[in-house]
């Protein structure tokens, strides 16, 4: 099982992929640039997508759309307690 791990800024997106052995690879790329970066055999395996973003609901609804349609995920996106009316 491999977990991808995703921070969203305005511009940029950095990502780690993670294996149950702990290995690790990652980097950063434009944020319309993600679907050209996580293309081919970088992602198999990938059985989770965590997203922490700062970035609006058009990008954020994007790459949970790109979740579903590449990888059949659905993306988990963090969030704030505000968010959650704590």
């Amino acid at each position: 099982m491999s977990v991808l791990d995703i921070d969203i800024g305005n511009s940029f997106l950095k990502w780690r992929l993670v294996d149950e052995s702990g290995q690790r690879q990652s980097g950063r790329c434009l944020v319309t640039d993600y679907p050209q970066v996580f293309s081919g055999r970088l992602l198999a395996g990938v059985e989770r997508i965590r997203v922490a973003s700062v970035a609006g609901t058009a990008v954020n609804s994007a790459l949970q759309l790109w979740g579903r349609e590449q990888l059949g995920l659905e993306a988990e996106f963090a969030v704030t307690g505000k968010k959650l009316q704590v």
